[in-house]
């Protein structure tokens, strides 16, 4: 199912920012010959054991999802420059990402919904890491 992705995640990144602030980047990649004005992408963070962990600031929960606006040509990875913070003072801190696209929305007005998705929120919510 993951071959048949009209948008991949290609790679996950975290940094610390220089006030000791968590974040996440989900860099992706357009597999159309469309071009991409929007996207949905959905997270779960995992500790070192691989349980799961409520991650994203202000509102923590097992599943976060990030909203992108851009200009994503067929076949371009991006993402890099987009972040989001993964935590805040109260909540443990994930060692370990896992991210799936939701959506996405095509220059032309098109939409593409992942019907891999809501499979992949059941797997993995709340659950540990295999």
């Amino acid at each position: 199912m993951e071959k048949d992705q009209e948008i991949s995640v290609e790679n996950i990144s975290t940094f610390i920012d220089t006030l000791d602030e968590a974040y996440i980047s989900i860099i992706v990649k357009n597999n159309t010959y469309k071009i991409i004005k929007k996207y949905v992408v959905g997270w779960m963070g995992f500790d070192e054991s691989g349980n799961p962990v409520k991650t994203g600031w202000l509102l923590p929960d097992y599943l976060k999802e990030g909203y992108v606006e851009a200009d994503i040509q067929p076949g371009m990875i991006y993402g890099y420059e987009n972040c989001w913070r993964t935590s805040d003072d109260d909540t443990p801190e994930a060692m370990q990402f896992i991210a799936c696209v939701r959506k996405v929305e095509y220059e032309d007005g098109s939409q593409w919904i992942n019907p891999y998705y809501d499979y992949w929120v059941q797997e993995y919510k709340e659950k540990p890491l295999h």
